[in-house]
């Protein structure tokens, strides 16, 4: 019979503290970037029912690792409005024309200059000046990024880009669900519809059931998406997608304070109607039904 230790979380982040020798002094860097931080937001999120039942007492503990409390991000106690000047100061960069979002910072706080998907991730967060968005716009839209069956998660002229590459050339069905509703948000409905038709196309090739992920080959190479070798398929991000697509496509928007659930819709050229059934939204079900520019919302029978 082999020995085998059971750790608690918090014994477990004290472990993980104690071997990247880091300690509170670990916390006293500046920016976005304490000196020696770690990557602790996927422990944070391993921690599971921990945080709710003793938020403080986690966070004390992931501060020894290298954050200093809830600092994050290195801005407690600033408002929004001061995270995003920061944030639109130290992620873009003025090269290639109209600029662009760098994918991150190194240590030294230097811009990590990759063109990516989480571009669109930004405006569906709604940290981009809006002067810059119609460039992001632009961007999500380009051949480099987008393959003509969805956004790549890495442009094709990155030194990374690799089609088959889990993160570095790949397209994932749920993130661009987000850049679409990221696109929806600052007014680019037509440039949202057209990636989730896109999509929903590509669903086609995959007995309608979205994978996790599939290779980022230009449409124009093949004529159906390639498949990942190793994508998980059912996945649950993948399966929320569509319905984030059909969400943005009807402006979908549930208002506690009038008890309505209100509807904007632009669908795309190729479809010219849409009916949804049974909507769960405020405590109640609803119907939804779209033709002609002209939208009608009942309560389920």
């Amino acid at each position: 019979m082999r020995n085998e230790t059971h750790l608690d979380r918090r014994s477990l982040l004290a472990l993980m503290a104690a071997a990247a020798g880091a300690g509170p002094a670990a916390a006293a860097g500046q920016g976005f970037f304490a000196s020696r931080k770690l990557p602790v937001g996927i422990q944070v999120y391993s921690l599971g029912d921990l945080p709710r039942t003793d938020l403080d007492g986690t966070m004390r503990e992931v501060g020894k690792i290298g954050y200093k409390t809830v600092e994050l991000a290195g801005y407690l106690g600033k408002t929004p409005a001061q995270l995003k000047t920061a944030f639109n100061q130290a992620f873009f960069s003025e090269r290639n024309g109209d600029g662009y979002f760098v994918l991150g910072l190194d240590n030294e706080k230097r811009q990590i200059d990759s063109l990516c998907s989480n571009i669109g991730h930004l405006l569906w967060s709604g940290i981009v000046d809006q002067p810059r968005a119609a460039a992001v716009a632009e961007q999500l839209m380009s051949d480099t990024l987008n393959s003509g069956w969805g956004v790549r998660t890495m442009s094709d002229r990155d030194r990374g880009f690799n089609p088959i590459g889990y993160h570095t050339g790949t397209v994932w069905p749920h993130d661009n669900s987000l850049l679409t509703a990221g696109l929806v948000r600052y007014g680019f409905r037509q440039y949202a519809n057209r990636i989730a038709s896109d999509m929903l196309t590509a669903a086609r090739h995959f007995d309608y059931r979205l994978p996790e992920v599939f290779a980022g080959y230009r449409r124009g190479m093949t004529p159906f998406p390639v498949a990942y070798p190793t994508a998980c398929s059912p996945q649950a991000w993948a399966a929320g997608a569509p319905v984030l697509f059909l969400t943005c496509m009807l402006g979908l928007r549930p208002d506690p304070a009038d008890g309505r659930l209100h509807v904007d819709a632009v669908l795309p050229e190729a479809c010219r109607r849409l009916d949804l059934r049974g909507i769960e939204a405020l405590g109640r079900r609803f119907d939804v039904s779209v033709q002609g520019g002209h939208a009608e919302v009942r309560e389920s029978a």
